[in-house]
């Protein structure tokens, strides 16, 4: 019987690696895409930092005897406090904006209104790593992020109050400009529980940076101290206090507020301040707490310069300089009154 006859098999090896070296092309493609997808959105996020940054800096550049927004000097702190940040063009770098064109000061409505931007029509695109092979024109993105920073005057208490308890010092109810007070007593030396920490009403408002929190606790009291209270509290308004000394929570919150003001020196009275507020506090001027979780009310309010990081330990004391006292509705704001609150309003 004759055996089949059987045909030499063809040797594919060749189109496997065809295939191969196809499938690794695609997947250095999609590396490649997602690097520049990368750079480009962390472009975005440091042009609208700094962005967000000059706007705060140009609207602190107020005339403290008028209220008024001192236009040159709006945009020389602007300037300053983008040129301190960095984004991506090849690398990063510092970022530069023109004075004329990047910034504009709305005196009317108290504004100051910042572009950052990395743009050929600036000389300064950001430059993709992968795209710019394919060509020149997709490698160069244009990129830009704008911020609005706004002044409001300090005579309301819907402005940012923070959950601390000042106390008069004496029957008259009398603070002294320039003058330090405790704010936040030191472990040891509460009053049943007591350290002048408030706990403010729970707030609706949906964009709230604390909205959502329990409204009691260290977490919402530390929220509180470093962004403020969004919604209102009033002249005669019953509050409770919140015992316990949380002194983590505040020194973490209060040092915060140092860390991202423009001007950092310690020891500084408010009268060689130069930053863009975040060291003032709006806080309500009450009654004196007793006992265990109480009530207290509110007389009006006061405003206070942090001088100093709070210290480490377990027990903080933390003491304000008095600027000067706010009762709202009087229309203290302009010239019987040096303090100002900004705000990013987008």
């Amino acid at each position: 019987m004759r055996a089949p006859v059987r045909k030499p098999r063809r040797d594919q090896r060749g189109a496997v690696l065809i295939w191969v070296a196809l499938f690794l092309m695609v997947m250095l493609g999609f590396i490649a895409l997602g690097i520049d997808v990368a750079k480009l959105m962390v472009t975005r996020t440091q042009l609208q930092n700094a962005a967000d940054a000059a706007a705060l800096a140009g609207a602190s550049a107020i005339d403290r005897n008028t209220g008024e927004l001192i236009e040159a000097e709006a945009r020389v702190r602007a300037c300053a406090t983008a040129l301190q940040n960095r984004a991506y063009e090849n690398t990063v770098t510092p970022i530069v904006i023109d004075p004329a064109g990047d910034v504009v000061v709305d005196l009317a409505n108290k504004t100051v209104t910042v572009t950052a931007r990395r743009e050929r029509s600036n000389g300064a695109p950001m430059i993709a790593h992968f795209a710019q092979v394919l060509s020149p024109v997709l490698g160069r993105m244009d990129m830009r992020a704008t911020a609005t920073a706004k002044v409001d005057y300090a005579n309301s208490a819907c402005l940012k109050a923070v959950p601390l308890a000042a106390v008069p010092p004496d029957t008259a109810q009398t603070f002294v400009t320039g003058r330090e007070y405790t704010l936040k007593l030191g472990g040891g030396s509460g009053s049943g529980g007591n350290y002048l920490a408030l706990d403010f009403p729970g707030c609706d408002e949906p964009n709230a940076p604390c909205a959502g929190m329990n409204p009691t606790g260290a977490n919402i009291f530390r929220c509180l101290i470093e962004n403020g209270y969004a919604c209102c509290v009033t002249v005669e308004q019953r509050l409770t206090t919140e015992p316990g000394n949380m002194a983590g929570p505040f020194r973490q919150a209060m040092n915060s507020r140092f860390d991202s003001d423009t001007d950092r020196r310690e020891g500084i009275s408010y009268a060689e301040y130069n930053g863009n507020q975040s060291r003032v506090v709006l806080v309500p001027i009450t009654t004196r707490p007793t006992s265990g979780r109480n009530y207290v009310d509110v007389i009006r309010f006061g405003s206070f310069f942090v001088k100093y990081r709070v210290a480490g330990g377990n027990s903080p004391e933390w003491r304000g300089e008095f600027i000067n006292d706010i009762v709202p509705g009087t229309g203290n704001g302009p010239g019987g009154s040096t303090t100002f609150a900004l705000r990013l309003i987008r």
